[in-house]
Parts: C-alpha cells; sequence; structure tokens
C-alpha cells in the first residue's frame, strides 16, 4: 500500500526556507520534505503537536555547534526524533514509511552545520536533500 503523499512545496535554496504555492512536491519527495522540516524545527514549536521536532537547532543556535563530533551527534538524535515523530502518521504496510533518516553533517563553522538529509524507505530506495541550521 502506498499513501498519496503531497504538499506545497518549501524552498530551501535562500538563506532562508519559503513556501512555493506554485509548485508541490508528492510521494517520497513530500516525506523527505517533512524529514528535513522535522529535524530543523525546535522540539516543542509545534502549537498542534508539542512532541514534534527536535533539539538539533537549539543546539547548532543556541551552544554554538564547533566540534565535528557534537553536531554530528546532534543529528544522529535530531534523524531518531524526526524518525520516530513522522512514523506515527504513516501506516505500517505503507511503501513511504521510513525506514530509516541519516544526517551527514557536510561543513560547520561556529553557528551553522549544513546537513545533507537522507530517507530510506522500505524498498531500500533512499532520497535526499541539503540543509543548513543557522543562527
Amino acid at each position: 500500500m502506498t499513501t498519496d503523499v503531497k504538499s506545497i512545496k518549501i524552498d530551501f535554496t535562500e538563506d532562508y526556507a519559503s513556501f512555493d504555492f506554485t509548485s508541490a512536491v508528492e510521494s517520497r519527495m513530500a516525506v523527505v520534505q517533512s524529514a528535513l522540516v522535522a529535524t530543523a524545527t525546535r522540539k516543542g514549536s509545534y502549537h498542534i503537536y508539542p512532541e514534534g521536532g527536535t533539539g538539533l537547532a537549539k543546539f547548532v543556535t543556541g551552544y554554538g555547534a564547533a566540534v565535528w563530533a557534537e553536531a554530528e551527534h546532534a543529528g544522529n538524535f535530531a534523524a531518531l526524533d524526526a524518525k520516530r515523530f513522522l512514523n506515527v502518521f504513516i501506516q505500517d504496510d505503507d511503501a513511504n514509511k521510513i525506514t530509516a533518516i541519516k544526517l551527514t553533517l557536510d561543513s560547520l563553522i561556529i553557528s551553522n552545520a549544513n546537513y545533507t538529509i537522507r530517507v530510506t524507505f522500505p524498498d531500500g530506495e533512499t532520497v535526499g536533500l541539503a540543509e543548513t541550521i543557522q543562527r
């Protein structure tokens, strides 16, 4: 079974995220976009789902992620938190169920951490996007 997932496209190419109301993302790319948003959103900032979000943005912007290993560690926890949160909304037999989320740290400069997010699905397909978390 595959749920038809569709979302407004979010443009992450600027210094900030913006909605592209003229475009949509569908299927697995919509799931990956949701995973990216979930990892970068501060824990507790969702008013509808206070359990959503992760500690990654707070770590990078609040403490200044100056140590590579600590930034990788924070990314690993954020990936687990995002996977747990998002999979609550996806049925177990859905082909879009998230098997794994991997955040790879690409660069780190004091208060900027650049990660690539890769989401793996039950059939083994992996889809990825890049994100920057900054002050």
